[in-house]
């Protein structure tokens, strides 16, 4: 329950940045306007709130906030990249950890040059690792 409100505030969130990006219809006007403002910058304590609730809730594997105030100057950045990057890499490292486990047959890719290659597990482990840690 708590991760389907969650992911509701979340979508309301983005949508509400989202609709803040449209341009008004008196964008050609000759007043001149401040230009636009940064995302999230309207929705005031909202985004700040689900990214603090966020960071204090998850683990930093899944948000990415090694530090105590990574992401605070970005929150709908911060929430973005959980949302959009850090989860899709998660599921695919525990889906192809599954497919090891199972015994299914290795990851295969075609590089283009003639024969496909099998890539080793550890090489895409260490992939998954160097995407998810603060090693970069």
């Amino acid at each position: 329950m708590a991760a389907r409100r969650f992911l509701l505030l979340l979508f309301v969130c983005i949508a509400s940045s989202a609709a803040a990006l449209v341009a008004p219809a008196s964008r050609f006007s000759r007043r001149r306007r401040a230009g636009p403002a940064p995302l999230g910058a309207g929705d005031g304590d909202a985004v700040g709130g689900l990214w603090a609730s966020a960071k204090a809730t998850l683990p930093p594997l899944v948000s990415g906030a090694w530090t105590d105030d990574a992401g605070d100057d970005a929150p709908l950045d911060a929430l973005c990249n959980v949302c959009f990057i850090r989860l899709p890499i998660i599921a695919a490292a525990c889906l192809f950890t599954a497919s090891v486990a199972r015994g299914d047959p290795p990851l295969v890719v075609d590089f283009g040059y003639g024969m496909p290659a099998v890539v080793p597990p550890g090489a895409v482990w260490t992939l998954f690792g160097v995407l998810l840690l603060p090693i970069l």
